[in-house]
């Protein structure tokens, strides 16, 4: 296999896992409990963390996350921003996610908020409010949704756009993107082409 057919092999299996990815994550964003919502999301995005670590090290097998105490999630943080994969904006974002996922889990009385949507969308940078903004605003009009207030499905656009975005390999990222903004992932699964 050359090269070239390597490097499409490779391309198709990534569009293949996002089709797959974004398929699970619009059927856990769909429930009614907004709590295992946020839950359910963030262990998407923990897991695109923890793939996307593994395949920053040089001997992928050497690693093996269920053989281990695996690391808390803050510290596979750390070593996202210490393998360049998270840029400081990035790691402050997930420990925010985190301590919402801790806070949520721990104190019987905490719900979701505007505030929370409002933290986490200062914990991105542009292009993710962007795209953000464009999923808020395409959620209106469908039915499941409108029960929701915008600001939880900030928070779940949030999620999903920077989950994509970690499991995505870099030449794949402006055609995810130009995905995310065309289609609306909340109408149902993104079918990349």
């Amino acid at each position: 296999m050359d090269s070239n057919s390597a490097e499409a092999a490779r391309h198709e299996l990534e569009v293949q896992r996002l089709a797959s990815l974004t398929t699970e994550f619009y059927a856990a964003a769909r429930s009614s409990d907004d709590l295992a919502v946020f839950l359910r999301l963030h262990l998407f995005f923990e897991r695109a963390l923890t793939d996307r670590i593994t395949n920053a090290f040089q001997v992928k097998e050497a690693i093996d996350w269920d053989g281990l105490n695996a690391p808390e999630f803050i510290l596979r943080c750390k070593m996202a921003r210490a393998l360049g994969i998270f840029t400081e904006l990035d790691y402050s974002f997930a420990k925010r996610t985190a301590r919402i996922r801790n806070e949520l889990a721990h104190r019987l009385n905490r719900m979701l908020d505007e505030q929370d949507y409002i933290d986490l969308y200062r914990l991105v940078d542009r292009e993710a409010q962007e795209v953000t903004d464009l999923l808020k605003a395409e959620s209106a009009g469908t039915e499941q949704w409108q029960s929701r207030p915008l600001w939880l499905r900030g928070i779940i656009s949030i999620l999903w756009f920077k989950t994509v975005v970690l499991m995505v390999p870099t030449n794949l990222k402006d055609f995810l993107v130009l995905q995310i903004r065309n289609l609306n992932f909340l109408r149902g699964p993104i079918s990349p082409q």
